[in-house]
């Protein structure tokens, strides 16, 4: 079987993502931004992340606890430092604090802990001046986020307050799906005619038809 790589074009969602790690960056802001699975945040975060200077990008994960959640921070930021938490968070703030415009990019922030989110809270705190962070997620950790502020959870209302504005992404338009599907060679009456809920499904549905067009016969 031949390989086949998929295309992308930019769409409505990539240049959102795009503008708000710029104004967060140059204004020094924390936003959230919000989208369904398969909306391409991590895509267009990370092509930002990859093309920008000081832009720093950390992925949460489950199994993260704080001192490795930081770790990767400061990995990020290229600097191996042990210690306490307290120690590590002192250590970031500094890196940060010197240098210009930086933006630490949170992906997957519906996964950050409770302490997590306080020990964000005090570095946020610390370099409001001269950082911008993104906070990036699907739709249930704004709303985790508001049901522990009605709820009063130590720290969170606070936390949530420093969230200047929220972003939400959209879903795939007609014209951005028929023009992915042609820029990676997929003739219009052999697109499937229904709505597209997402850009995973979309990139499925391609992969699929390149593998039916894409195997070679046996001798």
């Amino acid at each position: 079987m031949k390989n086949v790589e998929f295309k992308l074009i930019r769409t409505e969602n990539f240049n959102t993502v795009q503008a708000l790690c710029l104004d967060a960056q140059n204004r020094h802001l924390m936003v959230g931004l919000i989208g369904y699975t398969g909306a391409g945040k991590t895509t267009a975060l990370k092509q930002y992340y990859q093309s920008t200077p000081n832009v720093y990008y950390v992925k949460c994960k489950n199994i993260m606890n704080r001192k490795q959640f930081f770790a990767s921070v400061l990995k990020e930021l290229g600097v191996n430092v042990g210690g306490t938490v307290f120690d590590m968070v002192n250590r970031i703030i500094d890196e940060l604090n010197a240098k210009e415009n930086p933006l630490l990019i949170i992906d997957d922030a519906g996964k950050l802990s409770h302490t997590l989110i306080l020990d964000l809270h005090d570095l946020r705190d610390s370099t409001n001046e001269n950082l911008g962070i993104i906070l990036a997620g699907c739709e249930y950790f704004k709303e985790n986020l508001k049901t522990a502020v009605k709820r009063d959870k130590q720290g969170v209302p606070e936390f949530y307050s420093r969230i200047v504005s929220w972003q939400i992404l959209s879903k795939p338009s007609k014209r951005e799906v028929s023009a992915i599907f042609e820029v990676n060679g997929i003739e219009n009456n052999d697109v499937p005619q229904h709505r597209f809920s997402s850009f995973r499904e979309i990139f499925n549905t391609i992969s699929d038809l390149q593998f039916a067009t894409n195997i070679e016969p046996v001798a």
